[in-house]
């Protein structure tokens, strides 16, 4: 169970890490048209 757990929390860390750097990569095209 407590596997399971780690594994989802380990697929959760990894979604928003991802979503972290496309939040930055927008951020980066934004600045550049600006």
């Amino acid at each position: 169970m407590s596997w399971n757990w780690c594994k989802t929390f380990q697929t959760k860390r990894r979604k928003v890490m991802e979503m972290n750097q496309i939040k930055k990569v927008n951020a980066d095209n934004q600045r550049l048209e600006f």
